[in-house]
């Protein structure tokens, strides 16, 4: 069961990284006088393609080698058309559209004429519209695409500064570690909702103030798992050893205590994501999320809870990607482990 709902959170996690081109009015082939055009490949600003590769990179990183050649085939093919595409005409009104998006609704353009439809009812809207129109199925994947791209950015802020935090404790003096465990502490007892409603109300919303809050929240914790795994390391008899045979400090500290520190720390990164979608998406629900226009998951389900038949459905599929991506960072964080020792 377990392995079904990690693969069907990663398939959603997959389909909202190419959200803008599978979630968008825009037709993806069409036939005019002049010939065939592709407008889809003109799609997308910097942001999204930049998501696309990174999601297809880590795709690639993750799966088996035939897998991984035809995923970088397949983002290489599709960003060589792009840069074709793009320097290509728009087709003229009267064209005939041959292929349209398989979600032709970017959800985020209002049609007062279709609201409120409930979830299986009609063909062109799967999971229904809600009160002012908008789609909810192409709302979903590109509220899943922003939450995990933020919940991602955080998490990479977090590891990284808390891995170097975590580092030079290990050499400090005992001073600086023991202020650290008390703004640490200090940290894990105040709940990461309330000092984000705190900032909110002081300097307003935003991804920025959002990203920042809890990463500072995350520090400490990377920090602390790094600092405890570096001090192990540097008892341990081959890091001695390497002491004893007279190899400079600075490397064995680059060679040996930050690698084997850094995978554990790292191994934290996918419950940090887990976490942070939490985060924004109880923020969201309050109507208190980075934005009011922006897709998420919380202001999805804030926008569906009045909707006949939607709130449940939306609930659920929030649930099978945050089970699904908190299993796989399960199975991602027992490699790292392993991964470890065998190092060690």
């Amino acid at each position: 069961m377990m392995r079904v709902l990690r693969a069907v959170a990663l398939l959603i996690a997959g389909l909202s990284a190419v959200a803008p081109w599978i979630a968008t009015p825009v037709p993806w082939i069409v036939r005019h006088e002049g010939g065939w055009s592709f407008p889809i490949f003109g799609v997308g600003d910097a942001a999204d393609v930049s998501l696309f590769i990174i999601a297809g990179a880590a795709a690639a990183w993750a799966l088996r080698s035939r897998l991984r050649l035809t995923i970088l085939l397949v983002v290489g093919t599709c960003m060589f058309a792009r840069a074709i595409g793009t320097t290509m005409d728009p087709p003229p009104v009267a064209a005939e559209i041959v292929v349209r998006a398989p979600i032709p609704y970017d959800g985020i353009t209002r049609d007062l004429t279709a609201t409120r439809i409930p979830v299986g009812t009609s063909i062109r809207h799967p999971l229904g519209t809600d009160a002012t129109g908008r789609d909810v199925a192409a709302r979903f994947l590109r509220g899943v695409r922003n939450s995990l791209a933020v919940a991602t950015l955080v998490t990479l802020v977090a590891t990284a500064t808390g891995i170097v935090i975590g580092l030079l404790l290990a050499v400090g003096p005992p001073v600086l570690r023991l202020s650290t465990d008390l703004f640490a502490t200090t940290v894990v007892a105040v709940p990461a909702i309330l000092v984000l409603l705190a900032v909110r109300s002081v300097v307003g919303g935003g991804i920025v103030p959002f990203v920042v809050v809890l990463a500072t929240l995350r520090i400490p914790a990377v920090a602390r798992v790094t600092h405890a795994a570096a001090r192990d390391l540097l008892a341990a008899p081959f890091v001695r050893a390497s002491f004893g045979l007279g190899l400079p400090a600075v490397h064995v500290y680059l060679r040996t205590i930050v690698p084997h520190a850094s995978a554990a720390a790292c191994a934290l990164a996918g419950f940090g994501i887990v976490g942070a979608i939490l985060a924004e998406s109880a923020l969201g629900f309050l109507g208190l999320g980075w934005s009011t226009t922006m897709p998420s998951l919380g202001a999805l389900l804030e926008e569906t809870r009045d909707l006949p038949s939607s709130p449940g459905l939306v609930a659920l599929l929030l649930g099978v990607v945050l089970v699904g991506l908190g299993s796989s960072a399960l199975e991602v964080s027992r490699r790292a482990a392993n991964a470890g020792e065998t190092r060690t």
